[in-house]
């Protein structure tokens, strides 16, 4: 099932919007692969691994934005994103030991994203506006 974008999804942030917007838009690639008739499993790899990075570059950015104005919830919102790190750790191992990308693998990835975006960052949002980020 793939993710459709909303302005429900907008922070207000710019470059972190783009960045979301990435993560959608290589997320519905992955569902489409990964859902075909006959996947191929180095291009679902490949395309779980486009996920990976667009998520890393979104969660240095986030992190290094919250760390330089000094968010209190710091270590909360990064205590979310290294929850998803462990957890991409896991799928790239499994994907590695030649299991396939399983359906409740992908239903993850886009419950993740929409948390990630309208409950985790909806939480430090109004305070990096309010120091003037853009």
């Amino acid at each position: 099932m793939s993710i459709i974008w909303s302005e429900d999804f907008l922070t207000g942030i710019t470059l972190i919007d783009d960045q979301h917007r990435l993560l959608v838009d290589a997320i519905n690639t992955l569902h489409v692969a990964a859902t075909n008739a006959e996947p191929v499993v180095q291009n679902v790899s490949d395309l779980l691994f486009d996920v990976l990075e667009h998520a890393i570059n979104n969660f240095i950015t986030e992190e290094e934005m919250l760390q330089r104005l000094d968010f209190p919830g710091y270590q909360t919102h990064k205590s979310h994103n290294d929850a998803f790190n462990h957890k991409a750790q896991f799928i790239i191992q499994e994907l590695g030991e030649g299991n396939t990308l399983a359906n409740d693998t992908l239903m993850y990835l886009n419950h993740w994203l929409v948390e990630h975006i309208q409950l985790q960052n909806k939480a430090y949002v109004g305070f990096l506006i309010q120091n003037g980020v853009k």
